[in-house]
């Protein structure tokens, strides 16, 4: 899975190399292209994250929830760890 994964962004770096003009025989790229460049850094992670808050919308968990569920797997393994 690990192997996909790299794959997948080798290719994806590639595509948005190609997609923005992006010339790897040029000493300096253009300013759009550099601009350009600069957005998938902002896109990508805030698409990320924006998706991740959408997942957990409704996960219900705080403080005490957390706490509750602590205690039931200590007791199931028998064994209380100090906090």
């Amino acid at each position: 899975m690990v192997k996909f994964g790299l794959a997948f962004a080798g290719l994806l770096s590639g595509m948005i190399l190609s997609a923005i003009g992006f010339n790897q025989a040029v000493a300096q790229q253009t300013d759009e292209a550099l601009t350009l460049l600069r957005l998938p850094y902002i896109v990508v992670p805030i698409t990320g994250t924006l998706l991740a808050i959408f997942i957990m919308r409704n996960y219900d968990l705080d403080e005490e929830k957390a706490h509750e569920i602590r205690l039931a797997l200590e007791a199931r393994r028998g064994v209380t760890e100090p906090t």
